[in-house]
């Protein structure tokens, strides 16, 4: 099934795109929109945006092949936004899909159903 998607940024120069699924907005755009969070999203994003790998802010999720985690270390939490990235023509493309806060090192049965999932999920680009 097809998903749809809304664009969030883009450098073309670096051909980078960001989206968020539809059906994540509600979760995930309040938390980037929070006064504590803005910042550290921003940063994040034009890193991204620039291709500037940093594992620290942005890896594979380990067994995965398409799923990312956007990480968010302040001190009070340890969220996550889990992403698919999506390759074609020379371009990437980071769609934002699913809001989680970590708690234990390991990633819970129930998060990896949704990894499965988001796997899945189809997306015209």
């Amino acid at each position: 099934m097809e998903r749809k998607l809304k664009r969030i940024s883009e450098r073309k120069a670096k051909g980078t795109m960001l989206f968020i699924d539809i059906k994540a907005i509600e979760d995930i755009m309040p938390f980037i929109l929070n006064a504590e969070n803005t910042l550290e999203y921003l940063k994040i994003q034009n890193a991204l945006l620039a291709n500037i790998h940093n594992k620290e802010i942005y890896q594979k999720v380990k067994n995965y092949d398409t799923i990312y985690e956007i990480r968010f270390t302040n001190k009070k939490s340890n969220m996550r936004i889990y992403c698919k990235q999506v390759s074609k023509s020379k371009k990437k493309y980071i769609i934002l899909v699913k809001l989680y806060d970590k708690k234990t090192q390991k990633i819970p049965k129930e998060v990896h159903k949704i990894l499965k999932q988001i796997e899945n999920y189809e997306y015209n680009i």
